[in-house]
């Protein structure tokens, strides 16, 4: 059953010619639009320091939400297992 999944994920099709590379540019979409999202973030833009800097969603009051984005940069065995152990 080909797909377009399939298509993608199947590296033996390359020596063929018939690899489907079109999911990279969903891909590359993703992320650019989550790269510009977090250069609105306090905290983790790259560049410069932006001044303009969200502190909390538009959608909520800074008294009440905060941006809940991971700390832990460890990689450990539970989290590259997941639900599994």
């Amino acid at each position: 059953l080909y797909s377009k999944i399939f298509g993608f994920l199947n590296l033996t099709l390359v020596p063929r010619g018939t690899w489907d590379p079109t999911l990279i540019t969903v891909m590359v979409g993703g992320l650019l639009v989550s790269f510009l999202s977090y250069q609105c973030v306090d905290g983790f833009n790259l560049f410069n320091k932006n001044s303009n800097a969200l502190q909390c969603p538009l959608s909520q009051k800074s008294t009440i939400g905060r941006f809940n984005i991971p700390m832990n940069k460890a990689v450990d065995l539970k989290l590259v297992l997941g639900e599994a152990t």
